[in-house]
């Protein structure tokens, strides 16, 4: 007889096959089945497949009596009852470094993305804007590294930013034995002393809102930073203000408020390049329009400007929803000075 095993998460189709094979499985990835599943499960279970969102509490542990196994799928065991688990026997297990390389592979993409700010040239390229439009971004190789939390993930992102000729330094609650690499004591002073702040921290209240406004004061307009430890280590309402306040969008985040956040308003860059062609094509056809399209482009969303001769205003035509701003169809954006766009 296969044992029990009751599934809190959402799994593809080919994991979940692979579990059923060995397990009696019980999947409930919805978080309004819970209570009721272990309600009319709870006796049966021996084991359990949940994560650091959702985690495992005292009061579901007590209401297993033969639960024997915890698995968190992560690094972690962030909204796990350890201690309660430990005193009942249970085994708790994580994937701790199965996908370390991974992330620590992105984290390098998103920077070498936002600082060579490759978005935007892909963009660019196929509108058919070339170099003599475009302003020089700044390089990454020779630069200063900060890594706030040299864990396993940390050390693997030095270790690429060696391969690109990088000074690094990097901040924990102690210095790291066994490496020659800078210690920084406060996040603050490594903020100042970096080029590239790159957040590998673990999440929890230990690190809640870690990365705040004066960590942004102190990276200073021309620096970037980039997060791929969990959303709640950034202050994202004091990265929109700094950002804001000084005209500074170089900002590359894996996660804000707990969702992917690859590029602000990225989940509606079609919608905005079919509201641009559409709006290009009517003026086209009005010969007779006033409207002109200039070069002009708001710097929040990164698109073409059109120009009324009549108006001191220039209208956003990809005036979409922004997570910074947390605007939608703005009349005054503030992420574009000002700038005013389509209501």
């Amino acid at each position: 007889m296969k044992p029990s095993l009751l599934i809190l998460i959402h799994l593809d189709d080919a994991s979940r096959a692979s579990i059923e094979a060995e397990f009696d499985s019980v999947y409930a990835p919805d978080p309004a089945q819970h209570a009721a599943v272990i309600a009319t499960h709870g006796a049966t279970i021996r084991a359990v497949l949940t994560n650091g969102t959702r985690g495992i509490s005292a009061a579901e542990i007590d209401r297993m009596p033969k639960l024997e196994f915890v698995s968190a799928l992560g690094a972690g065991y962030e909204n796990v009852a350890v201690d309660h688990a430990r005193s009942r026997g249970i085994v708790l297990v994580n994937g701790a470094g199965t996908n370390d390389h991974c992330v620590a592979d992105h984290a390098f993409a998103l920077l070498l993305s936002i600082v060579r700010d490759v978005p935007r040239l892909d963009e660019a390229t196929r509108e058919g804007v070339w170099r003599d439009a475009l302003p020089m971004r700044p390089g990454v190789s020779g630069k200063r590294l900060g890594i706030v939390g040299l864990g396993n993930i940390g050390e693997k992102i030095a270790r690429r930013g060696a391969g690109f000729d990088m000074e690094i330094g990097y901040h924990n609650r102690k210095p790291r034995e066994g490496t020659s690499l800078s210690y920084f004591d406060g996040v603050e002073a490594l903020a100042r002393w970096c080029d590239f702040l790159v957040i590998a921290t673990p999440g929890g209240a230990g690190t809640h809102h870690l990365i705040g406004a004066r960590v942004f004061e102190a990276l200073g307009p021309g620096g970037f930073v980039v997060n791929v430890s969990r959303g709640s280590v950034l202050d994202t309402a004091a990265l929109g203000a700094s950002a804001r306040s000084r005209d500074d969008r170089r900002r590359g985040t894996r996660r804000l408020r707990g969702r992917t956040a690859a590029a602000c308003c990225l989940a509606e860059a079609a919608k905005c390049r079919a509201d641009t062609a559409r709006r290009r094509t009517l003026a086209r056809r009005d010969s007779g329009s006033r409207e002109q399209f200039s070069a002009k482009r708001c710097p929040a969303f990164r698109r073409r400007a059109c120009v009324d001769p009549d108006l001191t205003e220039r209208r956003c035509l990809s005036s979409v929803h922004c997570d910074l701003c947390e605007r939608r169809r703005l009349r005054i954006c503030q992420r574009c000075n000002g700038v005013a766009v389509d209501s």
